[in-house]
């Protein structure tokens, strides 16, 4: 788990007259950040939205199936 912005490593300035103008020029490496706990929730959210749905919707299946078979029993 991480937190914050993107991390940064700026390597060692390289300093060379192209123009003018341009004394020196640093190269920085940028790597995406750390996936937060937020980031991993958002992940689990989908799954486990699909899951509770088919789990509701059997059990809702289930139910209607009983009470189809106790009608079937009544009559």
């Amino acid at each position: 788990l991480g937190f914050g912005e993107p991390v940064r490593f700026a390597d060692a300035p390289f300093e060379e007259a192209l123009t003018p103008d341009v004394v020196q020029v640093t190269y920085v490496r940028e790597l995406p950040r750390a996936k937060v706990l937020w980031d991993w929730l958002e992940l689990l959210i989908v799954p486990a939205a699909l899951a509770t749905v088919g789990l509701l919707f059997s059990r809702a299946q289930r139910h209607h199936e009983i009470e189809l078979a106790r009608k079937r029993e009544a009559a």
